[in-house]
């Protein structure tokens, strides 16, 4: 009697064991197949952001009336003999797609290279707007931009043939605001911009010139126009690109987003 109680203990004993075996098995094959999911899931996604380059071409660029033109020069080649080719360039620091620093206007304002980076890289609402840009615009543009994504209404850029006002200036600088970009060569308008101008680099508000943003939907976006670390300067040409993460967005784009030429 004793051997038969010991032979069914050993055999529950293995039954118990080969269960939990089995079920340690299952376990990690599910645990397998949700990081295969994970990862299939981040991989979809990197493969879906679209780069937007909203940067002019340097030497081909539009220039305020006044300033310098960018030039460039060979100085050696190596069609004629050079161990290699070395280009020189000679340029206005707010030639084509740049950002202004406080020192533009100020005469004891932050150059370029004392402007902290997160002024020019985050999160970034584009509005698509049409002639003078009003203190009620500015109202709405920044409610839209919280409203669609964490961080958006900190970096506004501005789409269209748009003149921010002084009005407009105002609200965006009481507001806090990191950045404001649009897509001509000055903010305010063309031929009288130091009023706009004060206000808003008065509040360290950093202003990214010159963008080009035809073909790129209203919405959030990563943006990145890091400067040159030029030291001690007014401004610096930068390479501005937005990127379409839908982490930065409250809600999804509507439709399918087309993807114009040129962009990544």
């Amino acid at each position: 009697c004793s051997i038969s109680s010991r032979d069914a203990r050993e055999k529950t004993k293995n039954k118990d064991k080969t269960q939990t075996e089995r079920k340690k098995r299952e376990f990690a094959k599910r645990r397998q197949m949700l990081y295969t999911d994970i990862h299939i899931r981040i991989a979809v996604r990197r493969c879906s952001t679209v780069i937007y380059d909203i940067t002019q071409p340097l030497f081909e660029c539009e220039v305020y009336p006044g300033d310098s033109k960018p030039e460039k020069k060979r100085v050696q080649s190596i069609e004629e003999g050079d161990i290699c080719n070395l280009t020189d360039i000679s340029l206005c620091v707010h030639n084509g797609t740049h950002v202004d620093a406080p020192l533009h206007f100020y005469k004891d304002g932050k150059g370029i290279d004392r402007i902290a980076l997160e002024k020019f890289i985050g999160p970034a609402y584009v509005s698509i707007q049409e002639g003078d840009v009003t203190a009620e615009d500015a109202g709405r543009i920044l409610a839209s931009a919280a409203a669609a994504g964490e961080g958006a209404q900190k970096r506004i850029l501005i789409r269209g043939k748009a003149t921010v006002t002084l009005e407009a200036a105002q609200v965006f600088a009481e507001a806090g605001v990191n950045l404001v970009g649009n897509e001509s060569q000055t903010v305010g308008p063309e031929e009288s911009p130091m009023a706009v101008h004060l206000v808003l680099l008065g509040a360290e508000v950093v202003l990214l010139e010159g963008i080009r943003l035809s073909g790129v939907p209203e919405g959030v976006y990563l943006l990145n126009c890091a400067p040159l670390r030029l030291t001690d300067t007014d401004g610096s040409p930068c390479r501005a690109v937005l990127m379409d993460i839908p982490e930065y967005r409250k809600e999804p784009f509507p439709g399918k987003r087309e993807v114009p030429a040129g962009n990544y």
